[in-house]
């Protein structure tokens, strides 16, 4: 289980850092390179549907496991803010705060989630972390 809570938590800082990439790095493509404008690409809307409908499961799994070995709550509503910024950002954020404020509101959620998952992370790697003691007791050489 430690594994799969460690995958996790990597994954989710991996989606965070996909998502804070898309928000900044395509306006400045699509203005350095506007024939891209051009291709039949995915829009904003689906590509944060699809971002939510990974990351949510991910996040929501890995904090709530960490939360239930580690008995950090820090982590956990870090964690549970940052993914209803993220929410509240991909949904309701173009339309009541404009393009820009909403990109640096998704940003904010996605570092709380970032930072969530690296605490997480960091907290089961601590060699008093409970998911580190070996099951099976070493035997003694006489």
């Amino acid at each position: 289980m430690r594994i799969i809570n460690q995958l996790g938590d990597k994954i989710a800082v991996g989606l965070s850092l996909t998502c804070a990439i898309h928000c900044f790095l395509t306006p400045i493509l699509l203005v350095m390179v506007p024939s891209l404008k051009l291709f039949p690409v995915v829009n904003d809307a689906d590509f944060h549907f699809w971002m939510l409908f990974a990351v949510l499961p991910i996040s929501l799994f890995t904090l709530f496991t960490g939360y239930k070995k580690h008995n950090n709550v820090m982590c956990l509503v870090i964690g549970s803010v940052g993914l209803l910024v993220l929410v509240f950002g991909s949904i309701w954020g173009h339309a009541l705060l404009g393009c820009a404020k909403e990109r640096y509101l998704t940003l904010f959620g996605a570092s709380l989630i970032s930072f969530a998952h690296i605490s997480n992370f960091l907290r089961c790697r601590d060699k008093s972390c409970c998911s580190h003691t070996n099951p099976i007791p070493e035997v003694a050489s006489s």
